[in-house]
């Protein structure tokens, strides 16, 4: 399996871990007190840890288009040898910015989010950018 091929697996796993702890964490708040969760597709029924988890899913489920699809297409134009290199930065970028996510809303976590986030972009649009023939 091609580097590229293991990132698509990894960012597919990856959202749904994020899934398997907002799912986690709305047990613990079930079990441990003992009180109902009204599944708010904005995570503000589970805290602030919750909502965290919430919008780190949310962001991966929103950036795939950008990230899967730019996979995708290289596994089907044959062209893993423009992403195999840099596939796993891209996958620890992501790991990186959920986990930023999920720990902190502080000033610091926001710039760690954001540098993480415009990393991924720049890998994908040179990606596509040497996909397209353009160097």
């Amino acid at each position: 399996m091609s580097a590229t091929s293991l990132a698509l697996v990894m960012y597919i796993v990856w959202t749904v871990l994020l899934i398997f702890m907002l799912v986690g964490c709305r047990a613990m708040l079930v079990i441990a007190e003992n009180r109902s969760v009204k599944f708010n597709a904005d995570g503000s029924d589970v805290g602030q840890r919750g909502l965290r988890i919430t919008r780190a899913h949310a962001n991966c489920v929103e950036s795939s288009v950008i990230i899967v699809g730019t996979l995708l297409l290289a596994i089907a134009l044959q062209q893993q040898a423009v992403t195999d290199p840099l596939a796993y930065t891209l996958i620890a970028c992501r790991v990186v910015q959920s986990l930023v996510h999920i720990s902190s809303g502080a000033v610091w976590a926001i710039a760690i989010r954001g540098v993480a986030f415009l990393a991924q972009l720049v890998i994908c649009l040179y990606w596509l950018a040497m996909m397209a023939g353009v160097s």
